[in-house]
C-alpha cells in the first residue's frame, strides 16, 4: 500500500471511522458491476462520495445512503452538475431507517458499514437487501474482522466465543475497553468484528447465492491496522437468484 492512501484517511462527521476517496475492493467491484449494466444502485454509508461518484460516471444511477446529512450534503456538492440527475441522497441509519421498492436495484454495497451493525441488524438488512434487488443483482460486501490490529485485544475473546458457538462472537459492546489504538476516538464503542462464516450464514439464510465469501488483507488498510498474519478484512459478493 502506498503511503498515499493512509494519507488520505478522512475522519467522518459522526463517529463511524475513516473514509477516503480512493474505492477498495467492494466499491471497485459495484462500480464495475454498475458501469456493465448501467443500472441502479445503492451506495450504503456512502460518506463522501468514494464508490458514488466513479459509480455516476459510468452512467449508472446511484442512490446514496448515509446516517449523516452532512456527508450527503458535501457528496452532492461534489458531485458534477451534469451527474447529479442521476444521484438520489437518502439519508437515515441502515436498515432500519431505509425503504426502497422491490426489485429496484441492480447492486449494493455496504462498504466497512456492518460491523457497525448488531447480528440481527445484519439478518434485517440482508433481507431488505434481497427484496430491493433485482433478480441477478448483487450485493458488494467489506467489513472489518477481529484480526485488524487496531483491536486484537479483542481477539482471544472472539476466539473464545467461537469456540463456545456463539452465534455472534464478534459484538462488542465496548471496543475501546480493548484497545488504545487512537483511532477508537473516531469508533462508536459497539462494534462488530465479522468473519466469512459469519458473513456468509447470514446472506446464504436471507437467500443469496454467495458467489465469494472470504478473508483477506485490503491493500488499502493502513500498515498499522494490519496484523501479522493477515485477514484483516472480509469481502462478500453475492447474487440475489434470477
Amino acid at each position: 500500500m502506498s503511503n498515499n492512501y493512509a494519507e488520505s484517511l478522512i475522519v467522518t462527521k459522526n463517529k463511524y471511522g475513516f473514509t477516503t476517496y480512493v474505492p477498495n475492493e467492494a466499491a471497485e467491484q459495484f462500480i464495475s458491476f454498475l458501469g456493465e449494466c448501467k443500472g441502479s444502485g445503492l451506495d450504503i454509508g456512502a460518506a463522501f462520495g468514494v464508490a458514488t461518484l466513479p459509480a455516476l460516471a459510468t452512467g449508472a444511477h446511484v442512490i446514496a445512503n448515509d446516517r449523516s446529512q452532512v456527508h450527503l450534503d458535501k457528496l452532492y456538492e461534489d458531485c458534477p452538475p451534469g451527474l447529479r440527475s442521476h444521484l438520489t441522497c437518502r439519508q437515515g441509519a441502515f436498515p432500519q431507517e431505509l425503504s426502497l421498492p422491490p426489485a429496484s436495484l441492480d447492486a449494493i454495497l455496504a462498504s466497512q458499514v456492518l460491523h457497525f451493525l448488531r447480528g440481527t441488524e445484519i439478518e434485517a438488512g440482508a433481507e431488505k437487501m434481497l427484496d430491493w434487488l433485482k433478480p441477478g443483482g448483487k450485493v458488494f460486501i467489506i467489513a472489518a474482522t477481529a484480526h485488524i490490529a487496531s483491536v486484537t485485544g479483542f481477539l482471544p475473546h472472539y476466539l473464545a466465543n467461537k469456540t463456545k458457538g456463539l452465534r455472534w462472537p464478534g459484538e462488542v459492546e465496548d471496543i475501546q475497553a480493548y484497545s488504545d489504538h487512537p483511532a477508537m476516538i473516531e469508533l462508536p464503542p459497539f462494534l462488530h468484528l465479522l468473519d466469512d462464516e459469519v458473513l456468509q450464514r447470514s446472506f446464504t439464510e436471507s437467500g443469496f447465492r454467495v458467489e465469494k465469501c472470504a478473508l483477506f488483507t485490503s491493500a488499502q488498510t493502513p500498515p498499522d491496522y494490519r496484523s501479522t498474519g493477515g485477514n484483516e478484512n472480509v469481502l462478500l459478493v453475492a447474487q440475489k437468484p434470477s
